[in-house]
């Protein structure tokens, strides 16, 4: 053992300095005062004269020569903190993730490979911890397993959970002597706690080695992709992909989405900034009625480390569904109403049952299910207007609807979560009514408008009844609602290609939060365009306004081939209905699953005016990818209202379906479906480079250390001489150390090179 080393160093610097010739601090003083007049009086008088500097020079390398004896003679010793020998643990834990695998340059070993020669080769701290300790050496990827040694590492394990490792080799130890913990890992721990917060036990050590490089010098990497998880019919499907990069800023790659191998959607792109994110949108139009399994891809660039975070698969469901029930009540016939009808006539995924008001104390349903559905007009009970998604009104009166109804209506949206709309004016008579607090904008008693904009479209040649050509807004043109082409300079120009509309209901300005999505062209209010069309939630609901009745010349006016007014209001009337809430629904914990994750599944189920039931009995039916059925009980949650849940381990790479049903006292029973998908892991991969932040914190809080590849050579000593609950105290004579002698003889020999240098004899 020699003395340079720290833990001597430290032991002294700590004050655990004795000497095994006791002389008390004042006997020492005055022996060290008699040495140094020792050497003083020895050079009082030279045989040759010499200079006071020198002579200083000569009596200081005598002094500490004399001292340096003297402290030997004393037999000075350390107090230093160890462990005994064979009677302690040490935890070796070797992180096993997809991620070790890793090969950060082209010209260095892989992490697992650096790992194990830490470990077993070079360095061998298997080897030299089982010198002092009882060694018992762990794999860890989700769970923790016991090591056998270097050839067990596989380097397979999808998900890091280092947290759990940590605290599962804890509780399997917890009844022996452990002295310290180490943990050999790129710290890319994936799981959904904070390791460091969720210790058990942070009183014992961990020694933390981070094996990998921080930064990924070359890398594509796809953070994630943002996809509805179903479609309706017909409907323009968004893909939206988040992209970060290092080491290829500027570049141009290219982004593409197959399906079962075939091309079906592709955009070049141009790479943001090192370390930066940025998103791109893809558009898809899909056919097939059915399930739909879609990879996308980034290619890969020449140097790139990782290339399994280049892909990334998702689903769309694209199954027949049932269709969202809207209910539209119109105030007199007009073009506007067999235009909105005749539009959406094809659409199974929409059913319009109509109230058509056709004079005094006349009424005209379409589109009903039954002699029964609306024979007393507008529903006046929440278990009967709630059997609908949407409701529309079109210049309505106020006879036709009582305040009891119109509370009920705002119930619909803000609890029920419906949609509702309004096709042209307000009649005056509802502007302090709930019905004005639902729209998205602020309704206005025409005497307080400004002169020009009074009259409404009813006065053709007036400003506000003129022809004009409907303006997009930045929201609105890229809103999907609006949406008439997959390619933005496509849809600017079919847009462009739209025949004038005529009239505008006037209104005051957007509310707090409302987005208009078409506006007015030349006409303003309070500085602001008049609003066509602008839309908001509400509570849990939504609701928009069409300040206009002339959307049927987009019809009226075209090729009878062109299907743009079609198009327009089946995408207005599903933006409306399709977010609608659910009688029962199913939710998952996650977007993503790989093999062998566990899926967390949970139904909320309400009764017929929305409120949570407590009392359903539901069953949880799963079809797994190779076909094969289950059934599982769902458990009411006692803490969740309304909530029953259930867990699924999936084992298996595909879709499967999940579906639930429960009995209802209404003609057809209650359903939900949620289909998932299960794909070969890839979290390892998406930010692998080494976190030596997570790491330094284990061993801050545990009062261990962190160390790098390069200095993991001091490991094994530090947990030797660590103090901890199984260490004692050793006393260790030190006055016989090399270093002393050396540094005595190097004294010796200065002072004769002086004396001689001098010509002192």
């Amino acid at each position: 053992m020699s003395l340079i080393q720290k833990h001597y160093l430290q032991a002294i610097i700590d004050g655990n300095l004795s000497f095994g010739v006791s002389i008390g601090v004042v006997g020492m003083i005055v022996g060290g005062l008699v040495l140094v007049g020792v050497a003083i009086a020895s050079y009082r008088k030279t045989t040759r004269p010499v200079s006071s500097g020198w002579k200083a020079t000569l009596i200081t390398l005598r002094s500490a020569t004399l001292l340096l004896l003297g402290f030997c003679v004393l037999e000075p010793g350390v107090l230093v903190s160890e462990v005994v020998p064979q009677e302690t643990y040490v935890a070796v834990l070797v992180d096993d993730s997809q991620s070790m695998s890793i090969r950060d340059r082209a010209n260095i070993p892989s992490r697992h490979e650096q790992s194990a020669e830490l470990l077993y080769g070079r360095e061998n701290i298997i080897g030299r911890l089982g010198e002092t300790f009882q060694v018992r050496t762990y794999r860890f990827s989700d769970i923790a397993q016991r090591l056998a040694g270097p050839e067990a590492l596989t380097q397979e394990g999808g998900r890091s959970a280092l947290g759990v490792a940590i605290n599962q080799v804890m509780s399997e130890l917890s009844s022996f002597p452990l002295a310290g913990m180490v943990v050999v890992s790129d710290g890319a721990d994936n799981s959904e706690a904070d390791p460091v917060q969720g210790l058990v036990d942070a009183s014992v050590p961990i020694y933390a080695v981070g094996v990998g490089a921080e930064e990924i010098e070359k890398d594509l990497n796809i953070l994630d992709v943002s996809a509805a998880k179903s479609l309706l019919e017909d409907s323009i499907y968004r893909v939206q992909v988040s992209l970060s990069q290092r080491g290829y800023q500027g570049q141009r790659a290219t982004l593409s989405i197959t399906s079962e191998g075939q091309m079906v959607a592709e955009q070049s792109i141009r790479l943001a900034d090192d370390g930066n994110a940025r998103r791109y949108t893809l558009e898809l139009s899909p056919k097939q009625k059915e399930i739909l399994v879609y990879n996308i891809s980034v290619e890969e660039i020449p140097g790139e480390t990782i290339t399994q975070n280049n892909h990334h698969t998702f689903f769309v469901d694209n199954r027949e569904k049932r269709p969202l029930d809207i209910l539209y009540v119109e105030g007199q016939p007009r073009n506007e109403y067999k235009f909105i009808r005749r539009a959406i006539k094809d659409d199974r995924s929409l059913r319009l049952a109509t109230y058509l008001q056709t004079g005094p104390r006349k009424f005209l349903r379409q589109g009903i299910k039954s002699p029964q559905e609306l024979s007393d007009g507008f529903p006046r009970e929440a278990d009967e207007l709630f059997e609908y998604e949407a409701v529309i009104f079109g210049n309505i009166d106020k006879t036709l609807l009582n305040d009891e109804q119109l509370t009920l209506l705002q119930d619909f949206v803000a609890k029920r979560g419906g949609g509702f709309m309004l096709v042209g004016g307000l009649n005056e008579s509802f502007i302090d009514s709930p019905l004005a607090d639902l729209l998205p904008v602020e309704m206005v008693y025409e005497s307080r408008l400004p002169s020009y904009l009074q009259g409404g479209p009813r006065h053709g040649h007036h400003p506000t009844g003129a022809e004009y050509a409907a303006r997009l807004t930045k929201d609105g043109e890229y809103s999907p609602i609006l949406r008439l082409d997959s390619q933005d300079n496509k849809n600017r120009e079919k847009w462009r290609g739209l025949p004038d509309l005529q009239g505008v209901y006037v209104t005051g300005r957007a509310k707090p939060g409302a987005s208009v999505l078409i506006e007015h062209p030349t006409l303003n209010y309070q500085n602001n365009a008049l609003p066509i069309l602008a839309a908001q939630r509400y509570g849990g609901g939504r609701s928009m306004v069409l300040a206009t009745a002339s959307s049927w010349r987009w019809q009226m006016m075209m090729p009878h081939e062109d299907e743009s007014h079609q198009r327009l209001w089946r995408q207005m009337l599903r933006w409306l209905a399709s977010e609608s809430r659910q009688r029962v629904t199913l939710t998952l914990d996650r977007d993503n699953y790989n093999v062998g994750d566990t899926v967390q599944i949970s139904a909320q189920l309400l009764d017929q005016e929305f409120e949570a039931d407590n009392n359903g009995l539901l069953w949880l039916q799963v079809n797994d990818p190779d076909g094969e059925v289950e059934e599982l009980p769902m458990n009411w949650e006692l803490e969740k209202e309304g909530t029953y849940t259930q867990s699924l381990i999936v084992d298996k790479e595909g879709v499967y379906d999940l579906s639930v049903n429960v009995p209802s006292q209404a003609d057809d029973d209650l359903q939900a479906q949620a289909p998932l998908i299960v794909t070969p892991a890839r979290r390892e991969f998406l930010q692998a480079g080494m976190d030596s932040g997570l790491m330094r914190r284990l061993a801050a809080t545990t009062g261990g250390r962190f160390y790098t590849v390069g200095d993991v050579g001091q490991l094994v000593d530090d947990i030797a001489f660590s103090p901890n609950a199984y260490s004692k105290q050793e006393l260790h004579s030190i006055w016989d150390e090399p270093l002393f002698l050396y540094l005595l003889i190097a004294l010796v020999c200065l002072e004769w090179f002086a004396r001689r240098y001098k010509g002192l004899s």
